[in-house]
């Protein structure tokens, strides 16, 4: 009987020793999950944050598509965003003949003396 005795003190031992672990366990759990809850809540407070912020962002770009979209149906300039809409056209015959005074006066150069008054 003795010996019983002395077994179930120490199942009994290791049972509040188990049960003070899984109490600590669950504790750190539980502030865990209150830790990530709160995280949550501050993700969810930027997204909205941030939300908003878009939205006023796609409000102001539409209005301004708006507004370009009626300027452009009244006969005024096209989106002037400060871009050229298409390249200039016709700039050839200019550096064409830009090249050939280049030419012209290389040749020139190379039959003149180096000095600079007898040019």
């Amino acid at each position: 009987m003795t010996d019983t005795c002395h077994q179930l003190v120490e199942q009994n031992s290791q049972l509040k020793k188990e049960a003070v672990m899984a109490d600590r366990k669950l504790i750190a759990r539980n502030e865990r999950i209150q830790n990530l809850e709160g995280l949550l809540q501050e993700a969810k407070q930027r997204l909205l944050s941030q939300n908003e912020k878009f939205e006023a962002q796609l409000h102001t770009v539409r209005e301004r598509l708006e507004q370009a979209r009626s300027a452009k149906s009244q006969g005024g300039m096209a989106l002037s965003f400060g871009r050229i809409a298409k390249p200039l056209r016709g700039r050839g015959a200019v550096e064409d003949a830009a090249i050939a005074d280049e030419k012209a006066m290389a040749a020139r150069d190379k039959r003149s003396s180096w000095i600079p008054s007898f040019r």
